[in-house]
């Protein structure tokens, strides 16, 4: 995971480091959750407040911008975060 970048704009030289972090790949899911710790160890900025409906019921929290890799090297740009 890092910062969120355009891969198409961003000098590959000198591209966020990526940091590693064990998680669960959720298939049904429309968003990536990230934890305190995420945010503040990626120095994450909130782009906007949102209001989230999981199975343990609805609550505000804030979206982040991330970009995702896989463990294949796969990366997702400009992913949806939201804080729990």
């Amino acid at each position: 995971m890092s910062e969120a970048f355009d891969p198409e704009k961003r000098d590959i030289k000198n591209l966020p480091s990526i940091t590693k972090y064990k998680s669960i790949w959720d298939t049904g899911a429309i968003g990536i959750v990230v934890t305190k710790n995420v945010i503040g160890s990626l120095k994450l900025q909130p782009i906007r407040p949102v209001h989230v409906e999981t199975t343990s019921g609805p609550y505000e929290t804030f979206a982040y911008l991330i970009n995702l890799y896989l463990p294949n090297n796969i990366l997702i740009p400009g992913s949806l975060g939201f804080r729990r």
